[in-house]
């Protein structure tokens, strides 16, 4: 059994990286190769803070960064990397949700063969691989639907994004229950910008006393 994270193998994930094709607002298709600056700090940041044995990570970004970009890169990685992985993407609003799972469905669909796995299962609600991970597909507080998000689902990973739109305490105290607490493997990810005092605000500055 493992007591830490292993180390992250950040070559192999660089590598998946650059046979992922992304529809860019300048360039048109391209593959995502070429990151940014911001956003390979993102990834080494959380990098060395997994080998610190950290595994809660709260970003506070800028919009055109490509922060959520890279952060849905990394939510295939994970579950393609890690064979029976439970996780979440928790959107702001459905359009959202949507969007993302459109992009993650181009990813699929663009990597060779030796990069990808299998899907099982493509919806609005969940998308399942063949390695028996499966990445839950939720609105992660929106007003609509108050409460309950992720509740009695024991979630190793999280990517939480726009979290500053979130209106619903309760969602989020349910998701954040749902999470695993000693499992090695386990990364959640929260990343959004800013939208002054707010629900946002006051998780920024719990991370921040961590």
């Amino acid at each position: 059994a493992l007591n830490s994270f292993m180390k992250f193998p950040l070559k192999r994930f660089y590598d998946f990286c650059s046979e992922l094709e992304i529809d860019s607002k300048e360039q048109g298709q391209i593959t995502l190769g070429s990151l940014l600056g911001t956003q390979r700090y993102a990834i080494e940041e959380i990098v060395k803070g997994l080998e610190e044995d950290i595994h809660y990570f709260d970003i506070l970004k800028a919009r055109q960064h490509g922060i959520t970009t890279i952060c849905l890169a990394l939510d295939m990685f994970w579950h393609f990397q890690y064979p029976g992985m439970q996780g979440t993407l928790a959107a702001d609003s459905e359009e959202n949700r949507d969007m993302f799972r459109s992009t993650l469905t181009m990813y699929h669909e663009g990597l060779p063969k030796s990069h990808r796995i299998g899907i099982v299962q493509n919806n609005r609600n969940f998308i399942s691989y063949k390695n028996r991970s499966r990445m839950l597909l939720q609105i992660g507080g929106g007003v609509k639907r108050k409460g309950g998000k992720g509740r009695g689902k024991g979630l190793t990973f999280l990517h939480a994004t726009e979290t500053a739109s979130w209106e619903d305490e309760e969602s989020l105290a349910s998701i954040l229950a749902s999470l695993a607490e000693t499992n090695p493997l386990r990364l959640f990810i929260f990343e959004s910008t800013a939208r002054g005092f707010n629900l946002r605000h006051e998780m920024w500055e719990e991370a921040k006393m961590a």
